[in-house]
């Protein structure tokens, strides 16, 4: 019975303390013009969409870009809602394939994984402003270190990496 509850406690913190899935792709030259792709778990706030604004022309999917290839459009960032279909189809048809071309950047809850998405980063919050485009765009390809938190460190350490083989 002991072994059944910590099974549960151990699946309940993998899934609300999710392990990142996908590693981070490094960028080798920091001075090239690198063109983002946002794809959206989490809805950007209006403080995101105008701080990107800042740094560079920001376009979000509309419907007549159906059949344009995002490398015939002019932007820094490109924004894709993946709750919408047709814009994760578009993401399928034009981004997939052409992946090595922009830095993919997952914009999701905390709670979120990946679903098998391949990004070059996950974020939750957008860095702070900064004071030059190429350091904001250096930080989006961070992976973000958040402050240490006790109780979540200690559920962890008693649940969060427990596993247990039942046998029969």
């Amino acid at each position: 019975m002991a072994a059944i509850a910590v099974s549960i406690l151990s699946g309940v913190s993998n899934t609300l303390l999710p392990d990142k899935v996908s590693p981070n792709i490094k960028i080798q030259d920091v001075t090239i013009t690198i063109k983002f792709i946002f794809c959206l778990y989490k809805s950007l706030s209006n403080k995101d969409i105008l701080l990107l604004q800042d740094y560079g022309k920001v376009i979000f999917y509309d419907s007549f870009l159906r059949n344009i290839d995002c490398k015939e459009l002019t932007f820094d960032y490109f924004i894709l809602n993946m709750k919408n279909k047709e814009e994760r189809t578009y993401y399928q048809k034009f981004i997939l394939s052409n992946s090595n071309e922009y830095r993919i950047i997952l914009f999701r809850y905390d709670y979120e994984t990946n679903n098998g998405l391949r990004v070059h980063n996950e974020l939750c919050n957008l860095p702070e402003r900064e004071a030059h485009k190429k350091d904001f765009d250096y930080l989006l390809l961070q992976e973000t270190i958040v402050s240490p938190r006790c109780c979540i460190s200690l559920y962890r350490m008693c649940f969060g990496k427990t596993q247990v083989q039942v046998s029969n």
